[in-house]
């Protein structure tokens, strides 16, 4: 499946006047994910009841469940292109985490339990607070950018693995 574009996901959010940012909408319906394990596809009404659903909005859906699922780590955070100014795509990654820690609220946090999700949950919200004013426009820069995308994508990656239901093994005839 290919990867969804900022920008489209952008433009629609912006031309259904959502009041979102779409790195803030993905990290919702990323963490919302994580905690339904995809029991249901109502997350648009459950998540934005405003909204409508769009052929952009149902292939973001799509995408982050196939990529979710994937056995080869394939999920990608919706973030600005790499060509965009590092202080926009460091904004939308700390607007990213946001909307993943919103979606995380949206549940019981008893499933949230344990010293390692917690721990990652921790770290998620650290980076949701990112100083991204303050970033220079430089290789160190965009390294340090580069692994925080990359921790928060394993992190969602572990949060996600370690909300599955587990198979116990026991095979009923």
């Amino acid at each position: 499946m290919s990867k969804m574009k900022y920008n489209d996901v952008a433009k629609d959010v912006d031309e259904q006047r959502l009041g979102q940012d779409a790195a803030h909408l993905h990290g919702l319906l990323t963490a919302w994910m994580c905690v339904t394990q995809n029991k249901s596809d109502d997350w648009l009404t459950a998540l934005l009841p405003n909204a409508k659903m769009t052929p952009t909005l149902q292939a973001l859906y799509d995408t982050t469940k196939l990529e979710l699922k994937s056995d080869d780590f394939a999920f990608h955070l919706l973030l600005p292109d790499e060509a965009d100014a590092i202080e926009k795509r460091a904004q939308a990654l700390a607007v990213w985490c946001q909307g993943f820690l919103e979606g995380l609220a949206y549940v019981q946090t008893d499933c949230l339990k344990g010293r390692e999700l917690e721990e990652a949950i921790r770290d998620i919200s650290q980076i949701a607070e990112l100083d991204y004013e303050s970033l220079q426009d430089d290789n160190d820069s965009e390294e340090a950018l580069t692994e925080l995308e990359e921790f928060v994508r394993i992190a969602v990656l572990f949060i996600e693995t370690e909300l599955r239901p587990k198979n116990t093994g026991v095979v009923h005839h």
